[in-house]
């Protein structure tokens, strides 16, 4: 990590996220090596600087073992599963066109891993083209934020489509207004992809008890193809920004 990039993680991040949430666990610089590639294999596993998802224990160890590779990012179980909100940060002399495609990475793995736990003990998969994925950006002042989901596959055989949002630009280091208009964006969006992960969390939870009689809460204790990229246009929760 540069040293720009790092002091940006350290003396400016904290002020717009705000202080540590118990209940939000997070995780830093961690890189999601435990998961099934996302495309050929040939790129690097997604690194995100900062991430939000689960405490392992709340999510069933039968679920766990189920969709493992598509939700638990590192093989440091104690690290937070299901994540779904990203922050990616560069500083004045970084690249603000990796940085997007580091964004746009780690929605698509998110978002893969979403709808994963959203249909877990499902049949047939269902896209309700809705965004269940959030991530930030940050560089030389600029807040940006985005929403991600998937579409089902075109045809059969073909993989499905990840699709990132512009949800809206900040100038964080002018005004105070814009700076508070800024964060308060990023945290609700923080807020409202727990709230998707959550209720996920808790039907799988429900769906795995379902199917699986014998199992306990003591459980949880225990420690394709190439997809697609896309650009789309998707309505985005207005209540980000109040």
């Amino acid at each position: 990590m540069a040293k720009d990039e790092a002091e940006v993680l350290a003396n400016v991040m904290p002020a717009i996220l705000g202080p540590p949430i118990s209940t939000e666990p997070s995780g830093r610089n961690t890189a999601f090596g435990n998961l099934e590639p996302l495309t050929d294999g040939a790129i690097t596993p997604a690194k995100p600087d900062i991430y939000y998802g689960s405490i392992p224990q709340r999510l069933s160890q039968t679920v766990r073992d189920k969709i493992g590779e598509y939700i638990v990012p590192s093989t440091m179980h104690s690290k937070p599963l299901a994540p779904n909100f990203f922050v990616e940060a560069k500083g004045p002399d970084g690249s603000s066109a990796v940085l997007h495609r580091q964004a746009c990475y780690d929605g698509a793995v998110g978002s893969r891993g979403m709808h994963s736990l959203q249909n877990y003990g499902r049949e047939q998969p269902q896209y309700d083209g809705r965004a269940y994925v959030f991530s930030s950006t940050y560089q030389h002042g600029i807040l940006r934020m985005y929403a991600h989901h998937p579409t089902a596959p075109k045809t059969d055989g073909m993989s499905p489509r990840y699709h990132m949002t512009k949800v809206g630009t900040w100038v964080m280091n002018e005004e105070r207004g814009d700076f508070v208009r800024g964060a308060t964006a990023l945290r609700n969006a923080r807020d409202l992809a727990k709230q998707h992960r959550d209720n996920f969390i808790q039907a799988a939870n429900s769906r795995a008890s379902a199917t699986s009689p014998h199992s306990t809460d003591e459980d949880d204790e225990d420690d394709e193809s190439t997809d697609e990229f896309v650009d789309c246009e998707e309505p985005v929760p207005r209540s980000l920004y109040t």
